[in-house]
């Protein structure tokens, strides 16, 4: 097992595997991005475009990434060579927890602000998705299989 090289990652919250096969971490205690070799070597650190407390890294396939800047609700856009390119936010994201890219959008999950927001590949904010207010979600309560329901029926919820 590789022993990875501990600079300039403190506090890994987000990691990801660039093309090139080197992985890419962010930290939530760090202001960049650490890219280490397969074996555990440390190759060079990514910073600017307001990135701090980085929390989630996503790779397009010709090798421009986004990071997650989770104390300014930012994501912030790599070249393939690593410069920050833009910043962008929307929707009122705060606190970015994940991102995802799918024919040329960017999601990227609000932990702070409970939404999903949707940008294209230049940053523009196009749409959200809401979660369910917590308030809907905590009165639930799972009950156990009773005899003579399959398992498949007994996955249902009470309210409390």
């Amino acid at each position: 097992m590789a022993k990875f090289a501990t600079q300039n990652v403190s506090s890994p919250t987000g990691a990801a595997i660039g093309p090139n096969g080197n992985l890419y971490v962010g930290g939530l205690s760090s202001n960049d991005i650490g890219e280490y070799k397969p074996d555990g070597s440390f190759v060079r650190s990514y910073s600017g475009g307001g990135l701090t407390s980085t929390n989630c890294v996503a790779f397009r396939g010709d090798g421009v990434f986004y990071a997650a800047s989770a104390s300014t609700g930012m994501v912030v856009e790599f070249s393939a060579s690593g410069t920050a390119l833009r910043s962008f936010t929307g929707f009122g994201l705060s606190s970015p927890m994940g991102i995802a890219l799918h024919q040329g959008e960017v999601f990227v999950a609000g932990g702070g602000s409970s939404n999903i927001v949707v940008f294209d590949a230049n940053g523009k904010a196009l749409r959200q998705i809401r979660h369910a207010r917590r308030a809907d979600c905590s009165f639930a309560k799972w009950q156990p299989p009773r005899p003579g329901i399959s398992s498949l029926d007994s996955l249902h919820f009470r309210r409390l």
